[in-house]
């Protein structure tokens, strides 16, 4: 089984795949990968370096004389086709105190109480409705034609630093019936947008123009192609399976 692995800035991105025989499953191949993603120092020229980071990353699978096993997908975040959702409702008093002495109260549920207009004096509590509702995140999130989306949740910072893929099982496969070639090919990439330049020093950009311009021209250089469409691969991996 020969495999290859290309990391353009490893410094950046660090892709490793590796695919050994299912111990659990006869007939069937694991497909394991280590991603780390952090920021690298860059250098456009002597006197101007750059911090280049990723909001956003992409994993693409292509597989040749191989099925993806059902339900062996690494970060599938499965819809529940019912959904359960907890509210507290707090509940509305107002005391009445009236010129004679007397005290009334009344109790409501999610209505407003307006003060009368006769010789009462009405004191009103409003009540609230919370939720209480758990978020969750995948960061390495399963996606459809055999993509992964690497992302931090929107509660912390969004770029990607640390490892989020530790010889993690990404997919288990299979072979066609009769294939001549058994190949499988997994591609690292980000989009323009999701890559944040930060120059060493303050003042580099003169305009907002003059920032877009030279990201999308650094962007292309880490491209390394002529044919630039948006998006930047950082790293692949290509594996031969033998039989």
């Amino acid at each position: 089984m020969g495999f290859s692995d290309k990391n353009s800035i490893p410094d950046l991105v660090e892709l490793i795949v590796r695919c050994t025989p299912s111990a659990a499953v006869e007939g069937q191949n694991e497909i394991r990968s280590e991603l780390r993603v952090q920021p690298a120092m860059l250098e456009a020229s002597s006197k101007l370096r750059f911090s280049v980071g990723l909001k956003r990353l992409m994993l693409s699978l292509d597989l040749s004389g191989l099925h993806a096993v059902p339900g062996s997908r690494h970060g599938e975040p499965i819809k529940e086709s019912q959904e359960t959702r907890e509210r507290t409702v707090s509940t509305e008093i107002s005391v009445e105190r009236k010129r004679t002495g007397g005290l009334g109260l009344k109790l409501a549920l999610n209505s407003e109480l307006s003060a009368k207009t006769d010789d009462s004096q009405a004191i009103a509590e409003k009540g609230t409705v919370s939720t209480t509702e758990k978020q969750t995140h995948y960061r390495v999130r399963a996606r459809g034609n055999l993509t992964w989306e690497i992302s931090e949740p929107p509660w912390e910072m969004p770029i990607l630093d640390g490892t989020y893929l530790n010889d993690a099982l990404l997919l288990r496969t299979s072979c066609q019936d009769r294939a001549n070639t058994k190949r499988i090919d997994l591609t690292a990439y980000a989009k323009q947008k999701d890559i944040v330049f930060t120059p060493e020093k303050v003042g580099v950009f003169r305009g907002t123009n003059e920032r877009k311009l030279l990201q999308v021209l650094l962007s292309k250089a880490l491209a390394g192609s002529d044919s630039f469409a948006g998006l930047v691969a950082f790293s692949r991996s290509e594996i031969d399976v033998e039989d």
